[in-house]
């Protein structure tokens, strides 16, 4: 996803709440807010790419949205206000494009999932370290460290088509290389961390889980990674 233009911004209300698409090089993708009435309820605002829009399944299949119901299940109100992702999007395309949006949406707890499009590229280690830290230091700006949850790059060279997309010779290296990064560097910043590489690779073990592009999880990827996630989530916001 190269040399995007943001062409422009329409904002429409729906159903009470205010909804933005983004147009990025003749293609859209919704990058939603909504807002949220009760002063109780956590503002929940979710940064990433495809994995985190959900590419190929309804946005409440999406692992942000059923990590959002496991909290409901458990006594906490949280609302998915936001999910600022777009399919193809790089950490340059999330500081880019993604964090002027992000400056508006009053955030009380973050996600963060971002990379793999950096790894098909083969950005390098030292780089992707650069953008990461740009990405957690603003994160931190609106959100502290303790609200704060990081999930790591999945292996995508296990899928039918992962390798195919890969530029590296070995994307699975690179991949690693990248998470002990996000780990080392969210450590230093006490942010709570999710590693999802071992179970993406699921993904090549049960067909069921992944979608039809062969690429991204399905609904019942999703849920796999959202019930990998939510404890941590949960543990994160005091539960």
């Amino acid at each position: 996803m190269r040399n995007l233009v943001l062409m422009s911004i329409v904002a429409a209300m729906v159903s009470g709440a205010y909804v933005f698409w983004t147009y990025l090089g003749g293609s859209s993708q919704p990058i939603s807010f909504q807002g949220v009435t009760d002063s109780n309820t956590i503002r929940y605002v979710a940064l990433g790419d495809s994995y985190t829009v959900g590419e190929g399944v309804a946005a409440r299949d999406a692992w942000p949205s059923q990590v959002v119901k496991i909290t409901e299940a458990n006594g906490v109100k949280m609302q998915l206000v936001s999910t600022i992702a777009r399919s193809g999007w790089t950490t340059n395309d999330l500081i880019g494009i993604g964090f002027p949006i992000f400056d508006s949406t009053s955030a009380d707890f973050v996600t963060v999932m971002i990379g793999t499009n950096d790894a098909v590229q083969g950005l390098s280690p030292e780089q992707f370290q650069t953008n990461i830290r740009i990405i957690l230091d603003k994160v931190a700006q609106l959100v502290p460290p303790e609200k704060t949850v990081v999930v790591t790059v999945p292996d995508f060279a296990i899928t039918p088509t992962g390798a195919q997309k890969a530029t590296t010779e070995n994307p699975e290296q690179q991949i690693r290389s990248f998470n002990s990064i996000l780990q080392n560097e969210c450590a230093e910043r006490g942010i709570a961390v999710v590693d999802l590489y071992d179970i993406s690779r699921n993904l090549a073990a049960d067909p069921r889980l992944l979608s039809k592009d062969g690429f991204h999880p399905s609904a019942a990827g999703h849920a796999q990674w959202a019930g990998a996630i939510a404890p941590v989530v949960l543990q994160v916001l005091g539960k």
